[in-house]
C-alpha cells in the first residue's frame, strides 16, 4: 500500500469535516475502537476524529515502517486523549485477535482501493515513494512501468483487492465499514485512467457484495464532488448475526405501527421433521460456511398458539390487513399462514395464525405445499434476473409431513418458505387496515407503472390483482398465480373472467389498487390514470431499448435524447405484439397450450434475439418478417369469425386483441412499417455507439429475449420433483441440486427445459 504525500498545513481541509459528519450520523462512539487502513501521510480521518473529540483507541494499519511511525506521531499530537497504535503490516498479513481486536466500532479507509490494486500488481512498496517524489508529473521510469501493465493485470489486482477486503471484514467483524474512492485530481492530471477506474471497480464490487448491509446515503452538496454517494461505501454489520437478528422484533413494526401486528407463539421443529432443501448462498455470503447450516435451522418453526408459554417458545407476529373487495384475503383478517420472525424475516407455511378466519379450503389450512413453495422460489429468482421486483427467498425447508386434501389423490408434501422483509412486504392492505399510515402515493404510482411496463417487456405476469399482492414500493409479493409467457397474447392463470388478470392488460388491475389506496387516504386526483400511463409509457420505452440489447447506461443516455422516437416505436411494439387470431381466446397457462394452437400472431422475442445476425445483412427487413410472423397462427384467421364472447374478459379481448380477416392487411402493413422503423433505429443506435456490435451484442439479445417455462411447464417439473421427494426416490441433496439448477436457468442459455426429462435438469 502507498505512502501518501505529507500535508504541511495548520488548517483542516473540507474532507475531514465530511468524515466527521458520517461518523456522527452513524453514531461512532467517541470512546470506541477504530481501525484505519493505509493512512499514509495524510491525517484526513485523524483530523475528523479530532473534530469529533475522539478519545478511544485507533489502530493504524500501514505496511511502510517510516510512514507508520510518522503518522502515529501525527495522530498522537492531534488526538491527545486517544490511544494510537500502529500495525506495520499489509492488510493481508494482519492477524485479527492478535494485531487488532474483533468487533471494532469502525473499519475506515480514505481512497485506498486503486493503491491496493497497484500494490498487488507491482509488489513493491517503494514504488509509491518513488511515485510520490514525482508530484503531479510522471517520470519516464514510472510511465514505463504503467505501460507494461495489461488489462489482465488490472483485473487480477481488482480481484485480489476485493478478496482481501472481504476476508478481512469477515474475520474482523466491524460494526461499520466506511471507505471513500472519489476521482483523484493527481491521477487525472497524470492520465492514469486505468488505475483510477480500477479503484472505482473495487468500490462497485464491494457495494454489490454488501448490498444487503449498505447504509443509505444522500448527496452532500457542500462538499462538492467528494460528497457524492457514488464515491463512498458505508456498510453496517456486514457480518450476519442471525442469533441476534432473530431475537429482535420486526422492523416492520416501526414502519407500519404496533396495531398491525398480532403476536403468535411458535415452537422449533426437531431436525428429524424437516430437510433444508435450498439456501441462497449469495444472500448469506457474509456468513462463514460452517455456520450457515446451524443458523438456517432457526427458521424451522411452526405455530403453537394453544400450548402454555415457556422459555423455549418463540414469539412471531402475524400482520393484520384489510381489503374491502375481499379478493386477496378470502375472509382472513390478515396473514393466515405467514409470520414475521426476527427483525427482517417472514416465514410462509407455519400453520394457521389467529387471523386465519377463511372458510375457503385452499385459504384456511395454514399450510404451504412444497410445489407452491418451489414455484415461488424459482419464479422470484427468474423475475429478479430481469428486474428486481420479487421478494428474496433465502431458505426453503421441506417438511417430512404430508397431508391429504380433497383436491388431490396423493398426499401433499408441505414446506416452509423464508422471505426477506426489507419493506417489500408493506402492502396497500396494511394502509387500509391503518389509514393513518404515511404513504408516498406518487412514488407508489410510479413504481406500479414501471413494474407493469417491465413485466410486459420481459414477458412476466402476476395473474391476480389485489391490494395485498403488490407492495407499496413496487414489488410483487405472492407469486401463486405468476408465470412467464411465451408470446404476448392475453394469457391468464387465476381466472378468465376479468381483463385485468390477462397478460398485457394487468395495468387495469394496478389502477384498481391505486384508486382503492387513494380512497383510503382521501386522495382526490383525477389524473391518476393519465399519470400512470405516462410513467408506464416512458418505462416501456427504456425497456424496449434493453430488448434491443442496449446496455442500461447507454440506453438511458440515448432515451433522454430520442425519447419521442423510442416511445413511438415501443408503442407499436406493444400494440402489435398483443394481437391474436380468433380461434382460441381461452389461454389458460395452467393447461398446456400447444404451439400450433397458440393464437399469437407475432413473436417479437424471436425477432429481437436474431437482430445481430439480421442487422446489415442483405434483405434484412424481408428476413425479419420471417422471424417475426407466426405463419400458422396467421393462416388460422378465417374470413368470418364464428366465436361469440361469453364473458367480460372475452368481450374485451375481442375488442382489443383479435385480428379478423377484414383487418389482416392493415395489420401486416403496420407490421412491415414497424420493422422498417426498427432497423432505422438500429442504425441510429449503432452510429451513437450503443450496440457494441463487435462484442457482446448478440449474447445480450439472446439473454434478454430468452423464453422461460410457462406455468404448466414449470408445474409439471415441480410436481415430479415434489412427488419424487415424498416417495424418497430422491434425497434432499438431490432435490436441492435440482432446485438450484432451475433457479439458474436464465443464466444457462444452453440448457433446454423439458419437463418430461426433469432428471436432466
Amino acid at each position: 500500500m502507498p505512502s501518501k504525500s505529507v500535508t504541511q498545513t495548520n488548517t483542516i481541509e473540507p474532507t475531514p469535516y465530511l468524515w466527521r459528519k458520517l461518523f456522527i450520523e452513524n453514531q461512532l462512539p467517541t470512546d470506541g475502537i477504530v481501525i484505519e487502513v493505509a493512512p499514509g501521510y495524510e491525517p484526513k480521518i485523524g483530523n475528523a476524529l479530532a473534530l469529533l473529540g475522539f478519545r478511544g483507541t485507533i489502530f493504524l494499519i500501514e505496511p511502510d515502517q517510516k510512514t507508520a511511525c510518522h503518522i502515529q506521531n501525527v495522530y498522537q499530537q492531534i488526538l491527545p486523549q486517544a490511544t494510537v497504535k500502529k500495525v506495520i503490516k499489509s492488510l493481508q498479513e494482519v492477524e485479527v485477535g492478535v494485531d487488532i481486536p474483533y468487533g471494532a466500532d469502525a473499519l475506515v479507509a480514505s481512497h485506498p482501493f486503486d493503491d491496493m490494486v497497484i500494490a498487488s500488481v507491482v509488489g513493491k512498496i517503494q514504488f509509491f515513494s518513488q511515485e510520490k517524489e514525482d508530484g503531479e508529473k510522471i517520470s519516464t521510469r514510472i510511465k514505463k512501468l504503467y505501460d507494461t501493465l495489461k488489462d489482465k493485470d488490472y483485473a487480477h489486482g481488482i480481484e485480489t483487492t476485493v478478496a482481501t477486503w472481504k476476508r478481512f471484514i469477515t474475520k474482523s467483524k466491524p460494526n461499520y465499514f466506511i471507505a471513500s474512492q472519489y476521482p483523484s485530481h493527481t491521477l487525472t492530471i497524470k492520465g492514469l485512467v486505468k488505475r483510477q477506474n480500477s479503484g472505482f471497480m473495487v468500490l462497485k464490487q464491494l457495494k454489490s457484495f454488501y448490498k444487503n448491509s449498505l447504509v443509505p446515503q444522500h448527496q452532500e452538496h457542500s462538499f462538492g464532488f467528494k460528497g457524492d454517494p457514488r464515491w463512498w461505501i458505508i456498510v453496517k454489520k456486514s457480518y450476519q448475526d442471525l442469533d441476534f437478528s432473530l431475537k429482535q422484533k420486526p422492523l416492520a413494526i416501526k414502519r407500519l405501527g404496533k396495531s398491525i401486528f398480532v403476536p403468535q407463539q411458535a415452537r422449533r421443529l426437531h431436525p428429524k421433521e424437516y430437510d433444508i432443501v435450498y439456501v441462497d448462498n449469495a444472500y448469506f455470503r457474509n456468513l462463514e460456511n460452517d455456520t450457515i447450516s446451524k443458523y438456517i435451522r432457526n427458521f424451522a418453526i411452526v405455530l403453537d398458539n394453544k400450548s402454555l408459554f415457556t422459555s423455549k417458545k418463540i414469539i412471531t407476529y402475524a400482520d393484520r390487513q384489510k381489503d374491502k373487495t375481499n379478493i386477496g384475503l378470502s375472509g382472513n383478517l390478515g396473514s393466515g399462514r405467514a409470520v414475521y420472525y426476527g427483525d427482517r424475516f417472514n416465514i410462509l407455511g407455519v400453520g394457521k395464525t389467529t387471523l386465519c378466519k377463511s372458510i375457503i379450503p385452499s385459504h384456511s389450512t395454514g399450510n404451504l405445499e412444497l410445489i407452491g413453495a418451489m414455484r415461488r422460489l424459482v419464479l422470484s429468482r427468474w423475475i429478479n434476473y430481469f428486474t428486481q421486483r420479487a421478494p428474496v427467498h433465502p431458505v426453503l425447508i421441506a417438511l417430512k409431513e404430508a397431508v391429504h386434501r380433497k383436491w388431490s389423490n396423493d398426499p401433499i408434501p408441505l414446506a416452509l418458505l423464508v422471505r426477506v422483509d426489507d419493506g417489500t412486504l408493506d402492502r396497500p392492505s396494511h394502509v387500509e387496515q391503518s389509514p393513518h399510515l404515511l404513504v408516498n402515493f406518487k412514488k407508489t404510482l410510479i413504481e406500479y407503472a414501471k413494474l407493469d411496463a417491465e413485466y410486459f417487456a420481459y414477458r412476466i405476469m402476476l395473474g391476480a390483482w389485489s391490494t395485498n399482492n403488490y407492495s407499496l414500493d413496487g414489488h410483487t409479493i405472492d407469486l401463486e398465480s405468476a408465470s412467464f409467457v411465451k408470446y404476448r397474447g392475453p394469457y391468464y392463470t387465476s381466472t378468465s373472467k376479468y381483463p385485468h388478470n390477462r397478460f398485457g392488460h394487468e395495468a387495469l388491475g394496478f389502477l384498481r389498487v391505486l384508486h382503492q389506496l387513494a380512497d383510503v387516504k382521501n386522495i382526490r386526483n383525477e389524473e391518476v390514470d393519465n399519470c400512470f400511463y405516462k410513467e408506464r409509457r416512458q418505462r416501456l420505452g427504456r425497456c424496449f431499448l434493453s430488448l434491443l440489447g442496449v446496455d442500461e447506461a447507454l440506453a438511458n443516455v440515448f432515451f433522454s435524447q430520442h425519447q419521442d422516437r423510442v416511445m413511438s416505436l415501443s408503442d407499436q411494439f406493444e400494440n402489435l405484439s398483443k394481437k391474436i387470431n380468433a380461434r382460441k381466446t381461452n389461454l389458460n397457462l395452467y393447461m398446456s397450450i400447444p404451439d400450433d394452437e397458440d393464437p399469437s400472431l407475432l413473436d417479437m422475442s424471436n425477432l429481437f434475439k436474431n437482430l445481430a445476425k439480421l442487422y446489415k445483412s442483405s434483405s434484412a427487413e424481408t428476413r425479419a418478417i420471417e422471424y417475426l410472423i407466426r405463419k400458422t397462427a396467421l393462416s388460422q384467421i378465417k374470413t368470418s369469425a364464428t366465436n361469440t364472447p361469453i364473458s367480460q374478459a372475452e368481450a374485451f379481448i375481442w375488442d382489443q386483441a383479435i385480428i379478423t380477416h377484414d383487418c389482416m392487411d392493415d395489420f401486416l402493413e403496420k407490421t412491415k412499417k414497424f420493422i422498417h422503423a426498427l432497423f432505422q433505429l438500429l442504425v441510429s443506435l449503432d452510429s451513437e455507439k450503443c450496440l457494441n456490435t463487435k462484442s457482446g451484442w448478440g449474447y445480450r439479445l439472446e439473454t434478454i429475449n430468452q423464453s422461460l417455462p410457462t406455468m404448466f411447464e414449470l408445474n409439471t417439473m415441480l410436481k415430479s420433483l415434489a412427488e419424487s421427494y415424498r416417495l424418497r426416490n430422491i434425497n434432499p441433496k438431490t432435490l436441492s441440486s435440482r432446485i438450484n439448477k432451475l433457479c439458474e436457468l436464465p443464466k444457462n442459455l444452453t440448457d433446454k427445459f423439458d419437463a418430461t426429462v426433469f432428471h436432466k435438469i
